[in-house]
């Protein structure tokens, strides 16, 4: 059964860039071993060519740092507070978004994701910051400003960038075709809709529809 973590642009938005400064946080490490503490993700490069693969720790402010590759990492767990409007209201609200290693098909290495959706085929996300190009094209429109990487992953291969749009925006009906091969059915749905769907809905209707 899906595991839905976040399913908002909104929540990605905020929550996702509070994880590139310290942040409260719970490190699992491959062996097992876990660190509670503070962490901040380590982002190298700039906008679109920027990837996150480190992770640095700390008990708490003033203590001692460690760094840790993803390769080192299981997963893990920021606590984010954050302000939403209820009824007019506005409230603090926390948020637990979980980020874990994963293999793409754009990257060799595997990179820190957030984990939205965890199922036959997963949803990832991944923010990225003041993005500026002299060229812009369909996939990748030129001054985006801050803005959510999305990928979706098979069970059986890499993760596939899916769209720069947030998980409301509309997805790269190609890409989806492409990839989903295994699932014709999913591909026809794409093909139907034109691709105007977004990445929750291809998630949610290739994980009740195939096998």
């Amino acid at each position: 059964m899906k595991k839905l973590l976040v399913f908002t642009f909104l929540i990605i938005g905020i929550t996702a860039n509070a994880q590139y400064k310290f942040t409260k946080a719970v490190l699992t490490l491959n062996d097992g071993k876990t660190l509670e503490g503070e962490a901040r993700l380590i982002r190298k490069g700039y906008g679109f060519n920027s990837t996150i693969s480190e992770v640095t720790y700390r008990a708490g402010k003033g203590a001692k740092k460690t760094k840790y590759d993803a390769k080192e990492v299981d997963h893990i767990i920021f606590t984010n507070k954050y302000m939403q409007e209820v009824d007019g209201v506005e409230m603090t609200k926390t948020s637990f978004d979980r980020y874990v290693p994963v293999d793409t098909k754009r990257y060799g290495n595997p990179i820190f994701l957030q984990e939205i959706m965890k199922d036959k085929l997963s949803l990832y996300a991944q923010p990225v910051k003041n993005y500026k190009s002299k060229i812009s094209t369909d996939i990748f429109p030129a001054n985006l400003g801050e803005f959510t990487i999305v990928y979706i992953k098979r069970e059986d291969a890499s993760a596939e960038l899916i769209t720069v749009l947030g998980l409301e925006g509309v997805i790269q009906e190609k890409i989806a075709v492409d990839y989903l091969y295994p699932c014709p059915l999913t591909q026809q749905y794409v093909m139907d809709q034109g691709g105007n769907i977004n990445a929750v809905e291809l998630t949610n209707f290739y994980n009740k529809n195939c096998n």
